[in-house]
């Protein structure tokens, strides 16, 4: 397991791994960071496997790969975080040990398919 100064990753009830905040994030806080050093071309998507695609999303007009902690932020209709300029920020109070987590369908363009059961019809 990677270090990380504020959060860590591990397993999660939600869904396999999940980040975890290791200290106290008062509303509107950055709680992570994007790295989006990982860019690809929108023909390469195809190409990738399904373990890459499964983690990207578009950040300012272009397809990145979420690298971790990021790419364990799991999806929840009650996050405590919202994407903001390429950053999670937090959006209530979060406590040393919740996980954090995310609302996707606030993430436009992501690539993994996923069905949201959020109310939506």
């Amino acid at each position: 397991m990677k270090n990380f100064t504020n959060v860590e990753v591990k397993a999660s009830a939600i869904q396999g791994r999940g980040v975890f905040a290791k200290k106290d994030f008062k509303p509107k806080a950055t709680v992570l960071v994007w790295d989006t050093s990982h860019e690809v071309d929108e023909n390469e998507i195809n190409h990738l496997p399904e373990s890459k695609r499964n983690f990207m999303t578009r950040y300012k007009g272009k397809w990145i790969v979420m690298q971790e902690p990021m790419r364990f932020v799991n999806h929840s209709c009650e996050a405590n975080t919202r994407s903001e300029n390429g950053e999670d920020v937090a959006v209530c109070k979060i406590k040393a040990g919740e996980e954090i987590t995310s609302d996707y369908r606030s993430e436009k363009g992501r690539k993994d398919g996923m069905s949201l059961w959020c109310g939506d019809v």
